[in-house]
């Protein structure tokens, strides 16, 4: 359904070959590296901890599903270059996700809404650029939301715990 809607769209295979990789460490370490240059260092590794996470963690379950791509799979194109691993979980939406989850949970009101674009897009930029099934990308949302609601609550804890000026930690 995803294929066939985009495929419709001129110029959606330019446009999902050029935004896929909003869902890569490419793009974590170019918001990280944002962060840090405007001074939100906790920000910055909040966010580099997440996409690291959510990559190695997908990568990891990539292994223990061994699932075909679709190209491989069935007569589905393959529209971007071959990819490493297996199709389950999608590390781009897991990636996604996490990352998108820590900055909207530090985004003040009115403004969540913003950054949950991006988990929103990418995995239906790897449907149709047929490298994953829906339920792979599905998968790796939930995965990227855990962990990036990991690396908040690790963040936080850690926060309350910094040592008072009389030695005590809090």
């Amino acid at each position: 359904m995803v294929r066939q809607a985009f495929s419709r769209l001129p110029g959606a295979v330019a446009l999902s070959r050029a935004t896929t990789d909003l869902g890569s460490m490419f793009m974590v370490a170019g918001a990280a590296a944002m962060l840090l240059a405007g001074g939100r260092v906790r920000r910055a590794g909040e966010v580099a901890a997440a996409g690291a996470l959510g990559w190695t963690v997908a990568h990891q379950a990539k292994k223990v599903f061994d699932r075909p791509r679709p190209y491989e799979a069935e007569a589905t194109p393959r529209l971007i270059a071959e990819p490493t691993g297996s199709s389950m979980p999608s590390g781009h939406a897991a990636v996604a996700m996490a990352t998108a989850t820590v900055l909207a949970g530090r985004a003040g009101p009115g403004r969540r809404w913003v950054w949950l674009l991006m988990p929103a897009w990418v995995p239906l930029t790897r449907i149709h650029l047929g490298v994953h099934y829906p339920t792979d990308t599905m998968a790796g949302l939930i995965l990227g939301h855990g962990l990036g609601r990991l690396v908040v609550a690790v963040s936080d804890h850690r926060s309350r715990r910094q040592p008072q000026d009389d030695g005590r930690v809090v």
